[in-house]
């Protein structure tokens, strides 16, 4: 089996042969797909656990790529209040890993944010409007965790550079200060984890491998913090590796009462080994002492843990034994009353799959962030029988026992607010409760804004009187060129109206409604808006003229002459689900769509991928032709980043004359958001690319042509619309009155906006217009005026009826009759 310093080190080397290289380096594909069997082998035949991050998944940049709205998260007793992507702290920073909190002594609260190449600084004061700070570079590696005392942090990672300095004392300021780096003390500048005794001012470090440790990686190395900017080495403990820690002050009467005490998860190396809980006196730094420890059965890799708030129990959790033993999140409860004899009692859970990773204990509370699973919450008042009573599922695909998604959490604000990591889509900010406001679109989310200006009503509730502040609710809107906000008027009730100006016909418009809670909270709709929008297109109306559902083949061609792919060829199904093709079609209540492949029910994510080529997909004909501005959308699937292998693309091409030719639509990938697999729409102007003919094709060609990527694609409902920007009447219900009578008609055409749209009859204006909808309005008629002296005609006139927005005018001639009034 090797020394456990072996098995570590060589667990590392793998580690590091997988992880991306960076920008600037260049890429050996065939080496390393040589010498993954002989790595492969390596790894069995050592029996090496993996962890915290050998699965991970290429960042998730943006959440609203679909433009159709926010992402579906499941949730119970939990809101998302803001969220801020990985890209936005640095595109080049890759994905997350840990989080911490700072409390500033103005009572500002901010977020710190580990991620690849660095740490974010987030201010959540606001939770539904976080506002990032600063981004500090640090070493390259996927892992970075950190701590606050005394108005600094310190961060330290697998990637070297010891212990990471940042001054936080004008944070209010919009500065964050990088102090240095200090690297004196321990066997190696890497750690894995960091811990601060807040009541000694004392610092951690804990794990991290490297060379020269004697006996494998390093146990616990200690700092005094006396001058908070320059860490001093004072000792270390290195019997065990130590993976995560907290240290604290001992509270409980009894022999150990105000001794320091650090409780270690720990094994015989970083690779594992005997996994337990260590209890070490870490009071004589000089002469550090073990003074109990416990292994649990079915172990495999002691991650981390936390204790209760009495300190009179630990709860560790075990990152491999889900997936080693196949059973649900296991979370160990330890009674460690006597530090000497600590035992274990238990476990709690939450019933899913997923793997259970860093936890905190606030109050009666336990917060624990569970990878696919996302946040966990459970109510620790008996504290041998914690009981899950909210949670935010982060990975709505599913709760696999994989790297993926919420790797952290921290519940420590004043507050109440908490924070989550996730791997691969940045920081949450959530609030725990129901929401204290809710938005609705009684007319339904609008999916078209009026070209030229018009109305968009919702409807804002607050949970109890008093909760809303009416004069912060608003309608925030993007058509290219950033965020413009409207604010909204009351027009009784819980009714609010927005003015949105005149938009560029066919323009997508990404929006958002808010509004701010009496605490100053912001509430949005989507959820952790502006980063989730829904989205709608700039018209006077949208007209569709083919659409292709997939339940039936209206003509698609599977495959053409030089496709080589040997798997996952393009056909016509009901999908069976992986991690990465899709396992319900988007047509509701349809279930056929077109997908890469079928596998078997249950089969593994590379069963029937794309393998070794390239498979292509025809449309059928489309016919565009006598249109004046076609808009032709799709709802794609396309999954490249479900192993490490992230270089293949999806190509999406249009051709106006059959197929004879092609221009390039859309090419999706290798990495980014829309290569992560979900439904996402995509839609574009025909003219942009092809003059609109009646021989519009699409092609989609899917490949796997690198590092045997597992790469999945699929297409559902196809449709061409034409936008029309334009107004136009064509009825006048009656058409005729009384020169006195003032009657109501109801008028039907195209491109009525409510708010925008006026009616003439002649020269006078209509009053009372109402605007039932795009087709049919009703008006009042306006009195008939006369010639000199205002004097009514004496008889019969008609005149031009006219409907006017802002984006024309349109009229029927003579279209109404003033008649004389009987006597």
């Amino acid at each position: 089996m090797g020394s456990p310093y072996d098995r570590g080190r060589i667990r590392l080397a793998i580690r590091k042969f997988f992880q991306r290289p960076p920008p600037s380096a260049p890429r050996f594909p065939m080496f390393q797909k040589a010498i993954l069997p002989v790595l492969f082998l390596l790894v069995l035949s050592l029996a090496l656990p993996a962890h915290d991050g050998l699965d991970r998944q290429a960042p998730f940049p943006k959440p609203s790529y679909s433009g159709q709205g926010q992402v579906a998260f499941t949730s119970n007793g939990v809101q998302l209040m803001g969220w801020v992507p990985v890209s936005d702290f640095d595109p080049t920073f890759g994905g997350g890993n840990d989080c911490w909190g700072y409390t500033a002594p103005s009572g500002r609260e901010y977020a710190i944010m580990g991620l690849n190449a660095g740490t974010g600084f987030v201010e959540v004061s606001d939770p539904g409007a976080p506002v990032v700070v600063a981004v500090l570079a640090g070493p390259d590696s996927l892992w970075h965790d950190m701590k606050t005392y005394a108005g600094h942090a310190y961060v330290v990672s697998e990637g070297g550079s010891g212990i990471q300095v940042f001054d936080l004392t004008n944070i209010d300021g919009g500065v964050v200060t990088h102090v240095g780096d200090f690297t004196a003390g321990g066997c190696t500048s890497a750690s894995h984890n960091v811990a601060i005794n807040e009541d000694t001012g004392f610092l951690y470090r804990t794990g991290g491998e490297g060379s020269p440790c004697p006996g494998g990686p390093q146990g616990l190395v200690f700092y005094d913090l006396s001058n908070p900017a320059n860490p001093v080495f004072a000792g270390s403990w290195e019997d065990r590796y130590v993976h995560d820690a907290v240290v604290v002050t001992w509270d409980v009467a009894g022999p150990h009462f105000g001794k320091e005490l650090a409780f270690c998860a720990a094994e015989t190396s970083s690779g594992g080994g005997s996994p337990s809980l260590h209890i070490v006196d870490v009071t004589n730094k000089s002469s550090p002492s073990v003074l109990g420890s416990t292994t649990y059965s079915n172990s495999a890799f002691s991650h981390q843990l936390w204790l209760s708030d009495d300190q009179l129990t630990v709860y560790q959790n075990d990152e491999l034994d889900e997936s080693n033993f196949g059973f649900s999140t296991r979370t160990r409860i330890m009674d460690v009353s006597n530090p000497a004899s600590p035992s274990v009692t238990g476990f709690f859970t939450s019933g899913a799959p997923a793997i259970d990773h860093n936890l905190y204990v606030n109050g009666n509370r336990i917060y624990e962030a569970n990878y696919r699973s996302g946040l966990r919450i459970f109510d620790n008042t008996n504290p041998l029988s914690p009981t899950e009573i909210a949670w935010f599922d982060t990975y709505p695909d599913d709760d696999d026992a994989a790297f993926n998604s919420l790797w952290s959490n921290y519940p420590f604000l004043p507050s109440g607010t908490i924070l989550g990591s996730d791997l691969e889509k940045g920081l949450f900010i959530f609030y725990v409760g129901n929401p204290v406001l809710t938005f609705d679109f009684p007319e339904g989310t609008p999916e078209q804004i009026a070209a030229g200006g018009g109305l968009v009503r919702f409807t804002v509730s607050e949970a109890a009187p008093g909760d809303l502040l009416a004069a912060t609710v608003s309608f925030h809107y993007d058509s290219g060129s950033g965020f413009q906000s409207v604010s909204a008027t009351p027009l009784g009730g819980d009714l609010y109206e927005a003015v949105i100006p005149s938009i560029p016909c066919g323009d997508r418009v990404n929006f958002y409604v808010s509004a701010k809670a009496s605490n100053n909270y912001t509430w949005t709709d989507p959820p952790a808006g502006p980063t989730q929008v829904y989205t709608a297109l700039s018209a006077a109306y949208v007209d569709e003229v083919f659409s292709d559902h997939v339940e039936i083949d209206l003509g698609w061609t599977f495959g053409v002459a030089g496709d080589d792919a040997a798997t996952g060829i393009w056909e016509r199904v009901n999908p069976n689900g992986t991690a990465a093709q899709p396992e319900d079609d988007h047509s509701d209540p349809g279930t056929i769509c077109l997908v890469t492949g079928q596998g078997s029910v249950g089969g593994s994510v590379g069963e029937n991928d794309v393998d070794g080529g390239t498979t292509t997909l025809l449309s059928p004909t489309m016919d565009a032709s006598g249109l004046t501005d076609p808009v032709l959308s799709y709802w794609r699937w396309f999954s490249n980043n479900q192993n490490s292998a992230i270089d293949d693309v999806f190509v999406i091409d249009i051709s106006n004359n059959g197929g004879s030719t092609w221009t390039n639509l859309e090419t999706i990938g290798p990495g980014g958001a829309d290569a992560v697999g979900g439904w996402i729409r995509h839609s574009v102007r025909i003219s942009d690319f092809v003059a609109p003919t009646n021989q519009i094709r699409l092609r989609f060609i899917a490949s796997d042509l690198n590092d045997g990527s597992i790469s999945e694609a699929a297409i559902d409902d196809l449709a061409i619309e034409e936008l029309v920007c334009a107004v136009a009447i064509s009825n006048v219900t009656p058409n005729s009155g009384s020169t006195n009578a003032r009657p109501t008609v109801t008028i039907t055409g195209l491109g009525f906006v409510p708010g925008v749209t006026t009616v003439d009859f002649g020269e006078q204006m209509a009053t009372q217009v109402n605007v039932l909808n795009e087709t049919t309005l009703t008006c009042r008629v306006p009195r008939r005026a006369g010639g000199g002296g205002g004097r009514l005609h004496r008889s019969p006139r008609s005149v031009d009826v006219r409907v006017t927005t802002g984006v024309g005018t349109d009229a029927i001639p003579r279209g109404y009759t003033y008649t004389l009034p009987t006597r």
